[in-house]
């Protein structure tokens, strides 16, 4: 936007630093047309050579310059032309090189990648010294040279680089995402990540350009895209838009490595990038990899076709796949290649609920990337042993196994990327399972925060319904529930991903519940849990420990004993032993036997699910079992250990933040206190009662009043 006439001048006088002639600022700020930058510019050349000779070189280069036609929208441009005319430009010749190199770099260089490239340019510190003077160019605060994007702009078109400037800091970043694929599989190299995330700006642009080498120069562009789609993806920074321009390029080339590259990239992209004909681009992609003798190649592939499938929520075909990886890998002479592979079949046996086969499979996965020195495999089994151990109900293992991750991401430079929005998530399902609500909703707002409903929509699709599964259990109001379920639900439909719907779905069932439209959220965890049953553990437990309450029903009570059973033979399964579904089927049966009035077998039962929830530390779970074994206690007439229950549940029901059961516990207690002293009465007067009796000779036997009210 144009400055104010006022403004402008004094812009222009501080800039040029000495006193000038009203009339000749006067002159030159009709040729920025007000416009601060091209006032930089020009008062920077003014204070160069003064006002007078910058108005005669205008003068005299104008009619050349500009003969197809000036206007006020080229102020802009003339002020660059002069800036490029000025002495300082003419005394440094190869400055101009620079700078049409610049004009490329959208996110600027570091003093380091300038150097190390190797660019074909004499004299670059001196070169960097003349496009500052002439304000062209600047250092930002993380001081990195660079060139504002009006400039950068007009010196692309007027004055592009050439391809034998652009090579070799095209060669020189390609290099570093060579150096960055090779780090997947050995110690991570300092600071690599960072740079490489610094210039992905950087790295579009130049491979963008490089898209119009030659063949040779051709092959390599096409290959940094594939790489450089791999660290954007990875960093939560999206599909490279480049990975777009290669189905055309590569129709008519005949490389076939290059094809399985590309078809393998698009698999592991599939959240973000959508293959016309999936199963067609598989069998072109088995094509090109049985003409090549390329094990790793093929398991890449395999992999990649496997993830996709699992992520589409066919888990048949994705564990064939899985299975197909680890068969090649297992040709390789590299322990490394199978674990990917080994990963994939432990996910597939996590979400089967098979906790502890998956369990095996993570330690294997980690104890293999700590013998190679591998990043991705000591990661990949982190994650995969930490899901298992909160899954199992073994917190504490898997927060250990959490700071180990953490302490590693940043050691490789990962923060912000998507292994650290998967660790986060872990992170945060603790501190939701252990209903410690508020940590766990921190953790997801920083997910949110870190990733985009366009560039990382999974990720950030799971943080909306994690945060709106929060939400609910600490009323919030249904409008913000909604939203966020409506968000998620579109983020996992972007993402291609059902089981996020079904997380959304499930989401909807106990907003339903919880706003009273018991009808409609019953059909919903019918209808999830039947879908669920035999593909998602989870979901189909989840679904379970709401058909099965007998406290907060959504059918009669005989129905929520039957569920009870079902949902106790669910979590007994050899295969899945969860220890916290376990228990929480436990205190669903407690809940029924008591609601059914066999207060002994109640007790039994719901102390065993106390216990458990006890050593856990799950805190709302503890609350509600003492809530209802307090309830047993007065139904017993024990009144005074069902005051100690609910004394003890106050304070867990406070940390998770379940207001209203504060409440009801908090009135529960004033109704035992008012029957104490009801009790403590009753008796004074039965004793002075008794004692009337006595002297009067009359039966003093009489029988306890029952005067602890219905709680």
């Amino acid at each position: 936007m144009p400055l104010d006439h006022a403004a402008a001048h004094q812009t222009f006088i501080e800039i040029a630093d000495e006193i000038h002639d009203s009339s000749e600022v006067n002159q030159l700020l009709d040729i920025t047309d007000n416009i601060p930058l091209a006032i930089q510019l020009v008062a920077g050349i003014a204070a160069s050579i003064g006002c007078q000779d910058t108005i005669e070189c205008w003068n005299t280069e104008r009619t050349s310059l500009f003969s197809a036609g000036y206007d006020k929208q080229s102020n802009l441009e003339i002020s660059i032309m002069l800036s490029l005319l000025s002495p300082h430009m003419q005394s440094s010749p190869h400055a101009a090189e620079l700078l049409s190199l610049m004009s490329l770099l959208s996110v600027g260089i570091s003093d380091l990648d300038l150097v190390q490239s190797n660019i074909p340019i004499q004299d670059i510190p001196d070169c960097k010294t003349t496009l500052l003077c002439t304000s062209l160019a600047y250092v930002d605060r993380a001081g990195r040279f660079k060139v504002l994007a009006p400039i950068r702009e007009y010196i692309h078109v007027a004055r592009p680089p050439s391809w034998q400037l652009v090579r070799p800091l095209q060669k020189y970043l390609v290099d570093l995402l060579k150096l960055y694929n090779a780090q997947q599989h050995a110690s991570p190299v300092i600071d690599l990540v960072p740079r490489l995330v610094s210039n992905l700006g950087n790295l579009h642009n130049l491979l963008l350009h490089g898209l119009d080498s030659d063949h040779t120069d051709l092959r390599e562009s096409i290959l940094g895209i594939i790489m450089l789609n791999n660290l954007s993806t990875g960093m939560n920074r999206g599909l490279s838009p480049l990975m777009l321009c290669l189905p055309e390029i590569l129709s008519g080339m005949d490389d076939h490595e290059l094809h399985r590259r590309f078809i393998t990239a698009a698999f592991e992209s599939s959240n973000l990038y959508t293959l016309p004909d999936p199963e067609l681009a598989i069998h072109k992609a088995m094509e090109h990899t049985h003409l090549m003798k390329d094990h790793d190649g093929e398991t890449q592939l395999y992999q990649a076709i496997a993830q996709y499938y699992f992520e589409a929520g066919d888990t048949k075909k994705a564990e064939e796949f899985y299975q197909l990886a680890l068969s090649v890998a297992l040709q390789c002479n590299n322990d490394m290649a199978k674990a990917r592979p080994l990963a994939g079949l432990g996910w597939v046996e996590w979400l089967h609920g098979n906790y502890s086969g998956a369990l095996q499979l993570g330690q294997e996965i980690y104890r293999i990337g700590r013998a190679a020195g591998n990043v991705r495999g000591v990661l990949d089994g982190i994650r995969l042993q930490a899901s298992c151990f909160v899954s199992l109900g073994h917190f504490n293992h898997a927060m250990q196994l959490l700071e180990d991750g953490k302490e590693l991401i940043v050691q490789a430079g990962l923060q912000g990327g998507s292994t650290e929005s998967l660790l986060m998530n872990i992170e945060a399902t603790v501190y939701h399972v252990k209903t410690e609500y508020s940590h766990a909703r921190r953790i997801q707002e920083a997910i949110l925060h870190q990733t985009s409903a366009t560039l990382s929509p999974m990720y950030h699709a799971y943080a909306l319904a994690s945060i709106a599964l929060l939400d609910i259990v600490t009323s919030a109001t249904a409008d913000i529930v909604s939203h966020n379920l409506d968000a998620a639900t579109a983020g996992f439909q972007n993402a291609q991903y059902p089981r996020g719907d079904s997380l959304c779905e499930y989401g909807h069932a106990e907003l339903l519940l919880r706003e009273g439209e018991i009808m409609a959220a019953r059909a919903k965890y019918m209808q999830l849990f039947a879908a669920a049953r035999n593909n998602d553990d989870e979901i189909a437990c989840n679904c379970l420990m709401r058909l099965a309450d007998p406290t907060n029903p959504v059918h009669a009570d005989i129905e929520c004993g039957r569920w009870a059973v079902v949902f106790l033979a669910y979590a007994l399964n050899s295969q899945l032993r969860s220890r916290l579904m376990v228990h929480q089927a436990l205190r669903r049966l407690g809940d029924v036997f008591m609601v059914q009035g066999a207060e002994n077998t109640a007790l039994s039962i719901l102390s065993v699910a106390l216990e458990g929830f006890t050593q856990m530390d799950v805190h709302q779970s503890r609350a509600e079992c003492m809530h209802t074994i307090g309830k047993v206690y007065v139904q017993c007439g024990d009144i005074g250990r069902a005051r100690e229950m609910w004394e003890a549940a106050w304070p867990l029901f406070e940390r998770s933040e379940q207001r209203k059961e504060v409440a009801k516990i908090e009135e529960k207690l004033q109704m035992l206190s008012l029957a104490q002293k009801l009790n403590d009465i009753s008796q004074v007067e039965l004793s002075n009662s008794q004692a009337a009796l006595q002297i009067s000779g009359a039966d003093s036997e009489k029988t306890k009043p029952g005067l602890i009210p219905d709680l």
